[in-house]
C-alpha cells in the first residue's frame, strides 16, 4: 500500500499519519513506480521470490501513474462547474430555439435584429448542442487486472491497498 509519498511497510500503523498531513503531501507516482521496480530488481538479483505485497505496490503505483489523483473537493468543484455550465447552456439553447421559431414565424411580432439571420441562429444552436453533449458525455476510463490477484493473499493485500480495509 502507498501513502502519497511512496510505498509503506505492511507493519506501519495506518492511523499514525493524519488525513490532513496526507492531503498536504504531493503524489509522486513515477517515483513510486521506479522504487517498486528497483525493489523487484533487488529481489530477483538476490534470487528471492517477489513478495505479494510488492506486486500489489507495483499495481497501485501504475494505477496512480495512469489516473490523476483528485481529492473530494476537486471532484465536487468539477461536478458543480459542469452542472452550472450545463444549466447555462440549456437555458441559452432554449432561448435560441425560441428566437429561431419566432424568426421563422411570419406572423411573429418580434423585432428582428439586423445582423441575425436564421442561419446564424441555427449555427449557434448547433454549437451549443455540441458543447452540451460534450458536458453530458461521461468519460470512460477504468482498468481491468488480468491474472491478478492470483491467490487469496494477493487479493487481501490489493483490497486493503485500494479501499483501506
Amino acid at each position: 500500500m502507498f501513502r502519497r509519498s511512496g510505498p509503506i511497510n505492511a507493519d506501519v500503523d495506518d492511523d499514525a499519519v493524519s488525513v490532513a498531513s496526507e492531503e498536504e503531501e504531493e503524489l509522486n507516482p513515477e517515483e513510486d513506480f521506479r522504487q517498486c521496480g528497483q525493489k523487484i530488481q533487488n529481489f530477483l538479483i538476490e534470487g528471492l521470490e517477489i513478495p505479494d505485497q510488492q506486486y500489489v505496490d507495483l499495481y497501485i503505483a501504475k494505477l496512480r501513474m495512469t489516473y490523476e489523483y483528485k481529492d473530494k473537493k476537486a471532484l465536487t468543484d468539477a461536478v458543480m462547474k459542469d452542472a452550472e455550465r450545463e444549466l447555462e447552456l440549456t437555458r441559452t439553447l432554449a432561448n435560441l430555439q425560441e428566437e429561431l421559431r419566432q424568426m421563422q414565424d411570419p406572423e411573429s411580432t418580434m423585432k428582428k435584429k439586423k445582423k441575425r439571420t436564421v442561419e446564424i441562429v441555427q449555427k449557434e444552436i448547433e454549437d451549443q448542442q455540441k458543447e452540451l453533449s460534450s458536458i453530458k458525455t461521461i468519460e470512460n476510463n477504468g482498468w481491468i487486472l488480468i491474472d491478478f490477484p492470483s491467490n487469496f493473499s494477493q487479493a487481501m493485500l490489493l483490497e486493503k491497498a485500494l479501499s483501506g480495509y
